[in-house]
């Protein structure tokens, strides 16, 4: 009778073991499946690098890393709402190299031969899909998703984005055949510039991912996704780009944590001859957050039953300390004002003129690095939400730049003359004290929007320099200098993603957009003269201090 007990729980546990076996190798098929899904009922965060070699005339290399979360909402029984929002983070070299870039640099100046680092054009695109997927064969089904697609100018250079605000329709579908292991579909949208910049090109230009995936045992695929894309806008010579190539990936666990990676290569058979690069390493590292099973269970119809909310177990509440890292692009434009205050025996157009060259504005852009440390509190109420409380502090490196306005008047009559404003801004340290919402979209990953008061040191500095006459003959010349240090109050919005990885410690993924508002300071007297004073000025500097700062944060939480 033991033997036979035995031999009966041996029995069992093989049976278990087989049936575990089994639902364990479907789960990791549905994941499989899901993760190469782009309107997938899957939370993910993807961090897509794509490496770009010998772009326009040179052998430079430019790097664009993805960030884009994929957030699906139920919407109904019978729809869902798929988001997906995509920010680059761009190190973007100069186009030319060699004697190209030499010319370029004696008509332009040296600046555009240098590379820029910052944040791209932030595209959030949305798709309505139907929950029931399209059966089409036994083992082949399709899903499918439309809606809109919008680019936001949020570029940190104008090197770095379009200056347009822009908008399109975008389709997407999936089609998956379990018999041929084979996962295949396309991503298609086309945006149009509706405002933005006048000066900035229009935007009209097509983005078509097609993609398939050829899936194997133990979670490895291979796969092919190329991004090809048209600027309509563009010549004949830089409208599309149509790249080939392919690579392999595999999904796994680090700890209990869903991973699908993978890496592929792209050779570009058809590039923009200006800007365009010759081929594309691209690597991928996405976070997965599935359901449990990944699929609910489902109706006779095949759609998912409405179960109740299960609300995630409270990890969010309480105290937590942590520092941040990442990079800030402080923005400013010192606009300066100048007018006569004592004319005395000039030619008559000079003081009018005076005015004129000492008037202007200067736009700066700078980027630098970012560190520092953060304290808050959290509160987990009705379920999924959170809210709380944040202050922290940062200091800045390398956030200082300068810029000038030459400008030239009476070239065709009256005295020539020549004024160069040159304006310079900083930030020194940034702070920041903030609330902030977010919604537990799974129970270790949360998404939030945070705004509130923000201050910090700024410091902003302008000189003016004017001469009229010829080298040979001179008349008058001067200069003036201002300069101002100061502690300003402004506010600051953003948002971010934050993933509990372990039961004490967070990682944190940040976006700022802050507004420190203006100051103004008094110039010296622009005393323009040969000899005696003849012509002084008075003028004054207006700096407005924003910009953008995107970080990542590690917390320890006293939960």
């Amino acid at each position: 009778m033991v033997g036979f007990n035995i031999t009966s729980i041996k029995l069992a546990v093989g049976a278990l073991a087989l049936l575990v076996t089994a639902t364990t190798a479907q789960a990791q098929q549905n994941l499989q499946e899901a993760a190469q899904n782009p309107i997938a009922d899957l939370i993910s965060l993807p961090l897509q690098n794509n490496t770009n070699f010998n772009v326009g005339r040179s052998d430079n290399t430019q790097n664009v890393l993805d960030i884009q979360p994929v957030i699906p909402l139920h919407l109904n029984a019978d729809w869902n709402l798929v988001t997906r929002w995509i920010m680059p983070v761009i190190d973007q070299p100069p186009f030319f190299s060699g004697r190209d870039l030499d010319l370029l640099e004696t008509v332009a100046g040296p600046g555009i031969g240098q590379t820029q680092f910052g944040l791209g054009d932030f595209t959030p695109e949305i798709f309505f899909s139907p929950v029931k997927p399209i059966q089409l064969g036994p083992a082949t089904s399709m899903v499918w998703g439309v809606g809109p697609a919008f680019q936001l100018p949020t570029a940190t250079n104008n090197v770095l984005g379009t200056g347009k605000w822009s908008a399109g329709p975008g389709i997407v579908t999936f089609i998956s055949d379990e018999s041929l292991h084979l996962t295949y579909g396309f991503v298609v949208n086309n945006l149009w510039s509706f405002a933005g910049d006048q000066d900035r090109a229009n935007v009209n230009a097509m983005t078509l991912q097609w993609f398939a995936n050829y899936n194997m045992a133990h979670g490895w695929y291979l796969t092919t996704s190329p991004l090809i894309t048209a600027n309509w806008e563009a010549d004949s010579k830089n409208v599309w780009t149509v790249p080939l190539g392919g690579g392999f990936g595999r999904i796994f666990r680090i700890g209990g944590q869903p991973i699908n990676a993978n890496i592929a290569a792209y050779y570009n058979v058809v590039t923009p001859e200006l800007t365009g690069p010759s081929w594309q390493l691209r690597s991928e590292f996405t976070f997965l957050f599935p359901t449990e099973g990944h699929a609910p269970p489902k109706d006779e119809e095949g759609r998912p039953l409405k179960l109740p909310l299960e609300h995630p177990p409270a990890v969010w509440n309480g105290f937590y300390i942590g520092g941040n890292v990442g990079s800030a692009w402080p923005q400013a434009d010192v606009n300066t004002v100048t007018r006569n205050a004592l004319v005395s025996g000039l030619p008559s157009n000079v003081p009018g003129e005076s005015t004129r060259l000492g008037t202007g504005s200067v736009p700066l852009q700078a980027n630098g690095f970012i560190g520092g440390g953060q304290v808050g509190y959290d509160d987990q109420f009705a379920g999924a939400w959170v809210i709380g409380l944040a202050a922290d502090i940062q200091g800045l490196a390398d956030a200082d730049t300068s810029a000038l306005r030459a400008r030239a008047v009476g070239l065709g009559s009256g005295t020539p003359g020549i004024g160069v404003i040159t304006s310079s801004e900083g930030l020194d340290w940034l702070g920041t004290v903030r609330g902030r919402l977010g919604f537990l979209v799974a129970p270790t990953f949360l998404a939030y929007a945070t705004g509130g008061l923000a201050y910090g040191e700024v410091n902003s500095s302008t000189k003016i320099a004017e001469a009229f006459g010829s080298p040979s003959a001179l008349i008058a010349q001067g200069t003036s200098f201002g300069s101002s240090s100061d502690t300003r109050v402004g506010w600051t919005v953003g948002g971010g993603i934050a993933w509990k990885f372990a039961s004490h410690w967070t990682a944190d993924g940040q976006y700022l957009y802050y507004d420190l508002g203006n100051t103004s300071y008094n110039l010296s007297p622009l005393k323009i003269a040969n000899g005696a004073t003849v012509v002084e000025d008075l003028s004054q500097s207006t700096a407005n201090f924003t910009g953008q700062i995107a970080r990542l944060g590690i917390n320890y939480h006293f939960n």
